[in-house]
């Protein structure tokens, strides 16, 4: 065998990691390192001093978003809710050797005060909205480095908010409704996100402000409103102009979200079903051996591209399960990637999936 592999970077081990002359400069190791899944990074820093350094002070984050390799970080949370109200965060990873998915305990929000607030996020940062202090609406905001966790203030909003719906479009961070008081003329507020900004009021003059809301997603640059009760609404920020979107229908839209700029939602009878707002129609998701799903304990993620199906029928095991999808003439279809359990809960038998929020890093 050549003598010369021994000197590879991914070969040595222990003190002797590191040389004078290592064989390859630095900044192509880091390179390398940084086209490696996130999930691999607990092994590779085992590989060398510098290697180890390089993933530890995240500057492997930094270098992945030079190259444009950011890859998404799912943050889940699991509530229970009848014995203690308790909530857990953690991060979805993999098992490196079989790739396999598993959920590790992360304190993603512990210096955050208050509770209940609403959250959204935006590249590799998450936000942090209203929600309660003593028992009080807040107008507090908070933003969270994805890959630091370190806490930012931002500016308070004009109006003190409980379960408002957010959305981050243009660089600009959209918060609606959750006050007291429907006749606020800040019932909308936005905030650019930029250093110096302030919360601005956005008139939206026709705001339907009694619609039973439920999700706010993004589509084609236009907020939709997706209303329990069938009553769903698209607000154009460009033109002011706020309109029902009647094709959308009367579904159950927990859980649900955008991929490429379609509606992915989960029907009891239907199962996955795709709503594609320039066609203003709706089909279903062709999926082989897709897994028995309920609305209620089952969350749909847009996870880089495909969809993730974060579900627990049982209540004590949570399942994540990766979708590929491919536009087939206009009819979109699935492949599963990745299935199995990636949770067991020990401690609770009500443990509810309260909430998932995606990252880029």
């Amino acid at each position: 065998m050549n003598s010369s592999l021994s000197t590879s970077p991914l070969s040595n081990s222990g003190d002797n990691q590191t040389s004078e002359n290592p064989p390859f400069p630095k900044d192509i190791i880091d390179s390398i390192v940084a086209r490696l899944p996130i999930y691999l990074h607990p092994i590779v820093r085992q590989v060398s001093k510098d290697i180890k350094n390089f993933v530890d002070t995240k500057s492997v984050y930094t270098k992945r978003l030079e190259i444009s390799r950011a890859e998404p970080l799912l943050y889940i949370c699991l509530r229970s809710h009848i014995i203690s109200k308790r909530r857990d965060w953690y991060e979805l990873t993999k098992k490196a050797y079989n790739e396999k998915f598993i959920l590790r305990s992360v304190g993603l929000f512990h210096g955050i005060p208050g509770r209940e607030y609403s959250l959204v996020t935006a590249g590799s940062t998450v936000y942090a909205v209203g929600g309660l202090h003593n028992n009080e609406r807040t107008s507090d905001v908070f933003s969270i480095n994805g890959v630091s966790h370190d806490i930012e203030v931002l500016p308070k909003m004009k109006e003190p908010r409980f379960n408002s719906k957010n959305v981050v479009l243009n660089q600009t961070l959209y918060v609606i409704g959750g006050s007291l008081r429907e006749d606020s003329q800040n019932w909308m507020e936005a905030l650019k996100l930029k250093p110096g900004s302030e919360w601005e009021s956005v008139p939206c003059a026709a705001y339907k402000k009694d619609v039973g809301f439920g999700p706010t997603v993004v589509m084609n640059g236009k907020i939709y409103h997706l209303g329990y009760r069938g009553e769903c609404y698209v607000y154009d920020i460009k033109e002011d102009r706020f309109e029902e979107e009647k094709a959308l229908g009367a579904r159950f839209y927990h859980g649900s979200c955008v991929i490429e700029n379609r509606l992915y939602a989960l029907d009891d009878d239907d199962g996955i079903v795709v709503y594609d707002p320039t066609q203003r129609a709706w089909s279903v998701l062709k999926v082989l051996n897709l897994p028995e799903l309920k609305v209620l304990s089952t969350k749909l993620v847009n996870y880089g591209g495909n969809l993730l199906i974060v579900h627990n029928l049982v209540a004590k095991s949570i399942w994540c399960t990766e979708i590929a999808l491919k536009n087939r003439e206009g009819n979109m279809w699935g492949d599963i990637v990745t299935s199995n359990e990636a949770h067991h809960v020990t401690n609770a038998w009500d443990t509810v999936i309260d909430n998932c929020q995606v990252i880029e890093i």
